[in-house]
C-alpha cells in the first residue's frame, strides 16, 4: 500500500507498532518518510535494528536508557567493546548509576573487561564516584573473583593510574588496602601492589 502511494505521514506511531521491531519493515518506513521520532527506542544489543534505527534516529537516549550501558559491562554480558563504543558514541552517560550506585566503570572493575575500562576511561569515566556502600571501582576490582591473576592485577593497575585512592574508606571504613589483605578477598599480589602505590602517592 506505501509503495501505492498510502500515506505515512500522521500514522508513524500505529505504523511502527504494526512493524512490531521487525528490522526491514522499520527500515522501509523509515526510507519512505516516516518521522524518526516515532521509531522504537533501541540498544546495541537489538543488532541490525539498532544500526538501522540510529541511522535516521539522532536523538541522544534519555537518563533511564544509560542504564543499559552499565548493564552492558556486568560479567554476564560479555563487555563488548565494539557496543560500549557505539552507546557512548550515542549520547550514553558514562558516568551513570544505577539503582546500587554502580557504574559502568564499576561492573567492568569487577569483571575484568580491561579494554572496556580504557574505553570508559578515556570516554570520562570517573574512579572517584562511589556506589551506595561508599565504594569506587577499586574496591569492585579487589572484589573481583577473575581466575587470571595477571587480569585482576592489570585492572587495579589501570584504575591507580587514573588516580583512583586504594586507601579511600568504605561506609564500614574499609579501604581497598584492608579487604585485598583481610578476608575473603585477601590477595597478597593485590595488597603489595596497591601498598606500593600508596606509597609513591605519599
Amino acid at each position: 500500500l506505501i509503495s501505492k502511494g498510502s500515506q505515512i505521514k500522521g500514522f508513524e506511531k500505529q505504523l511502527f507498532i504494526a512493524a512490531d521491531d521487525e528490522p526491514q519493515m522499520v527500515k522501509f518506513l523509515l526510507e519512505n518518510g516516516a518521522d524518526p521520532k516515532f521509531a522504537p527506542d533501541v540498544f546495541p544489543e537489538d543488532g541490525k535494528l539498532y544500526d538501522i534505527v540510529t541511522k535516521y534516529k539522532k536523538t541522544k537516549p534519555n537518563v533511564t536508557q544509560s542504564d543499559e550501558l552499565v548493564y552492558l559491562c556486568r560479567g554476564d554480558r560479555g563487555g563488548n567493546p565494539a557496543d560500549v563504543k557505539r552507546m557512548l558514541k550515542q549520547g550514553y552517560l558514562v558516568n551513570f548509576q544505577d539503582h546500587k550506585g554502580k557504574t559502568a566503570l564499576h561492573r567492568s572493575a569487577k569483571t575484568g573487561f580491561i579494554e572496556t575500562i580504557e574505553i570508559l576511561l578515556r570516554a570520562g569515566a570517573s574512579v572517584k564516584i562511589t556506589d551506595n556502600d561508599n565504594e569506587t571501582p577499586l574496591f569492585d576490582a579487589v572484589r573481583s573473583t577473575i581466575k587470571k591473576t595477571e587480569n585482576k592485577l592489570e585492572t587495579i593497575r589501570i584504575l591507580l593510574a587514573a588516580k583512583s585512592d586504594p586507601n579511600h574508606e568504605n561506609r564500614k571504613s574499609q579501604t581497598p588496602i584492608s579487604l585485598a589483605s583481610n578476608g575473603k578477598t585477601a590477595s597478597t599480589p593485590v595488597a603489595k601492589l596497591l601498598k606500593t602505590m600508596a606509597k609513591k602517592k605519599k
